[in-house]
């Protein structure tokens, strides 16, 4: 199986709060709310994860101050769980 297409457990809980730090992003959050809407809690590809992660990184490129570490802090979070 292809490291992309390996499976990966995401809890509900995490994934919701995930979702609230891309609400608090407005609109610069809008594409990570997009993938994050691709992720169930349960099964996951590796590929899913890591598609979230790089909207969160757009997030953070595309905002500043406290919105921009919000973003980074998240990306960072997905891609650990991404990549664990």
């Amino acid at each position: 199986m292809s490291y992309h297409l390996q499976t990966i457990q995401i809890g509900p809980d995490l994934l919701d709060r995930w979702k609230l730090v891309a609400e608090e992003l407005g609109d610069h959050g809008a594409g990570l709310r997009l993938e994050l809407e691709q992720i169930e809690p349960g099964q996951n590809t590796r590929h899913t994860l890591s598609r979230a992660a790089d909207a969160a990184r757009r997030s953070e490129h595309e905002t500043s101050g406290e919105a921009k570490t919000l973003a980074g802090s998240l990306a960072a979070e997905i891609e650990s769980v991404a990549h664990s």
